[in-house]
């Protein structure tokens, strides 16, 4: 959804050129904890190795929250996707 005021859309239009930059990346997942009986609520942790194109690789730290939800063929999709990468 977007907001009226154009807020959500400005964010999503920031970020169609972001990856123009990264020729390729890993996410290595470490630790996964489930906050619901259910385990569609799920916090992951781990970190994140990506390749720019001019050769330089980064190495970060990564937490993601993911929550599933069945769509209406009974298969689990992302409901809900944040990640966060921050350090070396």
């Amino acid at each position: 959804m977007w907001n009226s005021d154009g807020h959500l859309l400005d964010i999503a239009k920031s970020r169609e050129h972001a990856w123009d930059a990264i020729d390729a990346r890993q996410h290595e997942i470490s630790k996964v904890y489930a906050s619901d009986s259910d385990g569609t609520d799920l916090m992951m942790l781990g970190s994140l190795t990506a390749t720019m194109k001019d050769g330089t690789v980064t190495n970060t730290k990564l937490a993601t929250r993911v929550i599933l939800a069945k769509d209406s063929e009974g298969k689990l999709k992302f409901k809900l996707y944040q990640a966060q990468a921050w350090g070396k």
